[in-house]
């Protein structure tokens, strides 16, 4: 009898372990987007006060600012944020401008200017994204880690910024998820 029993003993609680890893669902979204409570908007080149900031990706920052503060559910901030939200207007070619001053300083693939001093650059922006970018990146990881949420959209960082709508679409299906757990 006792042969019986422990493998029956054994499928039973296999089955109960698979039944119960079927019923946990997947919010779809990172926890660090539903936790988080202060974000930063910059662009690839940085925040809006840079030369380097192309005048669209300026428009984009205060675009998803105004679409965040409307929303409420993020506190826009300069330090210590949560959340970096990073923007790129969508464009095939743009100008590239770049000031450094002495070594260390000077836009990429600039030449160092003789002596320190400051150089001024110039060139061309090439990209394949014809599509605004939002890019959300966890603070303490840094925009060199990989984005815990993106998504691109023709006209995404336009106007009223749809692609927040879209973000904000996510959390409240993975908030509507989590209530929905037993």
């Amino acid at each position: 009898m006792r042969r019986v029993a422990l493998p029956i003993a054994l499928i039973l609680v296999s089955f109960l372990a698979v039944s119960a890893k079927k019923k946990e669902k997947k919010t779809g979204v990172d926890p660090r987007l539903l936790n988080a409570q202060f974000v930063q908007v910059i662009s690839p080149n940085g925040d809006e006060m840079r030369v380097q900031t192309f005048p669209e990706d300026r428009q984009a920052i205060f675009a998803v600012r105004s679409a965040l503060e409307k929303w409420g559910k993020y506190k826009v901030v300069y330090n210590q944020p949560d959340l970096i939200f990073e923007v790129r207007r969508g464009r095939l070619l743009g100008p590239s401008i770049g000031v450094g001053t002495g070594p260390g300083g000077e836009p990429a693939g600039s030449p160092a200017p003789p002596m320190g001093g400051v150089h001024i650059g110039t060139g061309v922006e090439a990209s394949n994204a014809g599509e605004d970018l939002l890019s959300v990146y966890d603070a303490r990881l840094g925009t060199d880690s990989p984005p815990i949420w993106r998504k691109e959209m023709h006209g995404g960082l336009s106007g009223t910024a749809p692609l927040i709508q879209e973000l904000k679409k996510d959390i409240e299906k993975a908030v509507a998820a989590q209530q929905q757990k037993p």
